[in-house]
This record gives C-alpha cells, structure tokens and sequence, in this order.
C-alpha cells in the first residue's frame, strides 16, 4: 500500500508537471503573463514535498519577482472554478497559478483563407526605374513594389542559378528565359515585344513595297 501511494504522488506530481509543458504560458496570482520558467527533470522527482521543482522570475521594470514550488506545491494543491491553481509556494504562502494556451492569431482565417489580407503575404520592396534599354531613368524616384514570399523566393532562385550556370560555363538561354519570366510575373519588368511577330511585319512591308515597285 505504501509503494501505491507512492506511485499516486508521484503521478499526480508530474500531471502537475505535464500542465507547464503543455502551456504556451503561465501566470502567477494573477501576475504577467510568463512564457518561460526554469523546471526540473522529470528524473529528479524524489518524493520529497519539499523538493524545489520549478522557478517563475519577473520583473515589472523596477523590481524583480520570483516564485518557486515545490513536489508539495503540486501534489496538494487543486484546481478552482475560476480555473485556477490554487497552492502553496515553497515558503508555505497561498499562490495560484494559471495555465494558458497560446494560439497563432493568422489561424482565425484557416478556415476562410480567401479573406487573409494581401498585406500578410506580400512584401514591398523599392525597386528602381529601368528604361528598355536597362539605363536607370533619371529624375524618378525608386517604386514601391508588392511582392509574394513566393515571388521573392522564386526571383531569388533563378538568379542564384543564372550565377552559377554562367560561372560554370554552359549556356545561360534557359536560365535566362525563367528569370525573366518571374520577373514579368511580379510586374517588376514589363514583357519583352514579340520580336518575331515585328520581324514578320516588317518582311510584309518589303514585300509590299517590292510588289508597288514591279508594277
């Protein structure tokens, strides 16, 4: 019966235990809201209600507070309506202490994720003004570009490969061409003219001007 009780105090220390590592936070009577604390292994539970298990520390900017519990502390203490913690503290004095979940606050779209605002997943970046030519066009003022994690990351990697194709030797062709359609995609270049649709406008001129001449 005596190794029974022991195994019961034990148990009910460490569900004591399981409630600080599942919270994202704690508060202690009622103080700020603290994210972390020093606790002891699981390991070096002896039994003893008077074993110092976990210390809370806080300061309010001018003075600097701290509790610690004990084995005790969780074995005796019990939960009230409110949810609280209600025990003792290592020096015996009445304490609480509150458990807190804490939640991501993007996860209020999870389940509408058509609503998230634009904002969270874009960044602005400024970004010069090139002519066709790729000359910086003087007297503008750099542009406030919006740009995707995904668009960055996609410019990014087509760039660091554009490096070291070249660097390497091969063609750069392929490369180039996505590259530059990422950055046609993120509106940060406009798309090159259709040159071959020009070339071929420009043939049905010489032809039509050769037709004129012949007659």
């Amino acid at each position: 019966m005596k190794n029974d009780d022991s195994l019961n105090k034990t148990i009910k220390i460490i569900e004591g235990f399981k409630l600080l590592t599942d919270s994202g936070a704690v508060s202690i009577d009622g103080g700020p809201l603290l994210t972390s604390w020093d606790i002891i292994d699981f390991n070096y539970i002896t039994g003893d209600p008077d074993n110092e298990v976990v210390i809370f520390s806080w300061t309010d900017g001018d003075s600097e507070y701290s509790t610690v519990f004990t084995e005790g502390s969780f074995l005796n203490g019990a939960f009230d309506k409110s949810g609280n913690f209600c025990c003792e503290d290592s020096e015996g004095n009445p304490s609480t202490i509150r458990f807190f979940k804490l939640t991501p606050i993007l996860t209020v779209y999870s389940q509408e994720i058509d609503h998230v605002p634009s904002s969270l997943n874009s960044v602005p970046i400024n970004l010069n003004v090139f002519d066709e030519l790729g000359n910086m066009v003087e007297g503008t003022t750099s542009k406030l570009t919006p740009l995707s994690k995904e668009q960055i990351s996609d410019i990014i990697d087509h760039s660091s490969q554009l490096i070291l194709t070249q660097r390497s030797g091969q063609k750069i062709g392929t490369v180039m061409a996505e590259l530059e359609e990422a950055l046609v995609v993120a509106s940060v270049i406009n798309k090159a003219p259709d040159v071959t649709s020009e070339k071929t406008k420009s043939k049905d001129k010489e032809k039509s001007k050769n037709k004129g001449y012949s007659m």
